[in-house]
């Protein structure tokens, strides 16, 4: 995937650079679960690395965090931008992203929260949008 992930940082700069990108324009990488998440912060960081070293982030970058089922993972993708951004040079928050909902957990947490309300709150600023439904 990190090749994947290099041709799309390429695709994205070269739309931008050439006018002709869309408004919005990103990635969805693997999840932060257990699984498979080594692999989104590999795909995230291989992503927004290409676009750094092609001159920058692009205004319209949408990022989108996939499979949300606890506040925790928000957070830890949040300690991941604000590490990138950081090791870069850009401004705080930066970085925002979008936050797909695909469990019914997600929305309704075990003790009769809203879920969904504590994701935005760890998300300290970067939720841009909410996904909700399944896109696999």
């Amino acid at each position: 995937e990190d090749e994947a992930a290099a041709r799309a940082a390429r695709l994205v700069s070269e739309a931008y650079a050439n006018g002709t990108a869309a408004p919005y324009m990103g990635i969805r990488m693997k999840c932060m679960e257990a699984g498979v998440r080594d692999r989104g912060i590999r795909t995230t960081d291989v992503f927004l690395s290409g676009l750094m070293a092609a001159g920058g982030l692009p205004e319209g970058l949408v990022l989108t965090l996939p499979k949300v089922t606890y506040p925790e993972q928000v957070a830890a993708f949040v300690q991941l931008l604000e590490a990138f951004e950081k090791a870069h040079g850009l401004d705080a928050g930066r970085i925002g992203f979008e936050i797909q909902i695909e469990t019914s957990q997600s929305i309704l947490a075990a003790d009769g929260t809203a879920a969904v309300a504590r994701m935005i709150d760890a998300a300290r600023g970067r939720a841009t949008g909410l996904h909700y439904g399944t896109f696999d």
